[in-house]
């Protein structure tokens, strides 16, 4: 059995592969209100704030449903570790890869790192995430391994919406709070990886 410890690098694998639009989708999203102005600005950042909103409230549900439903943790497990496994095979080191990204992270947080080495530190974060995601997707494309994601999504939506009758609403609320976003978006902005602060 997997411990705390290990799961923090597969986190963003699991999102994916349950296809949860949790609340990474709204950071996404965040980001591509910077470059409007007036009005629009304002109705798109209210958008972003309404799907984060929804985004952790299915979280929540999320998290609970697991709680209550021993069995779809040991599932999510045996998924994790069966990914990790076939990750292993391509070559490369989850654990390794988790440690240097938890190490990066920690030196970040010195506030008497000049800005040269913040963006040092950051780059090297940005590049471990780029070896550990590039993984990810190579893995997940094997039939075994998106069968079984494909499984938990289905069981954990399936256990998520006995749960929480408000599932099904927030999924189709967060999906057209997608839709609007994209369709205020200028040609081609949803490409843009700038990043408003």
């Amino acid at each position: 059995m997997l411990s705390n410890r290990n799961r923090g690098p597969v986190a963003a694998m699991l999102a994916a592969a349950l296809a949860l639009p949790v609340a990474a989708g709204a950071q996404e999203a965040a980001p591509q209100a910077a470059p409007q102005a007036g009005q629009q600005k304002q109705k798109m950042q209210q958008i972003v704030q309404e799907y984060r909103q929804a985004a952790q409230k299915l979280q929540q549900i999320r998290q609970e449903t697991i709680a209550e439903n021993p069995e779809l943790e040991e599932q999510r497990e045996a998924f994790e570790t069966q990914v990790q496994d076939a990750m292993s095979e391509t070559g490369y080191d989850v654990e390794a890869g988790r440690a240097k990204m938890e190490k990066l992270g920690k030196r970040f947080q010195n506030e008497e790192l000049s800005k040269e080495q913040r963006q040092e530190l950051a780059s090297e974060f940005q590049a471990e995430r780029q070896k550990m995601q590039q993984a990810q997707q190579e893995v997940l494309q094997q039939e075994d391994i998106r069968k079984a994601g494909e499984k938990l999504q289905e069981d954990t939506l399936t256990a998520m919406k006995e749960q929480d009758p408000q599932t099904e609403e927030l999924l189709q609320r967060m999906q057209k709070l997608r839709q609007q976003l994209q369709a205020m978006q200028p040609s081609g902005a949803m490409g843009g990886g700038s990043q408003g602060g």
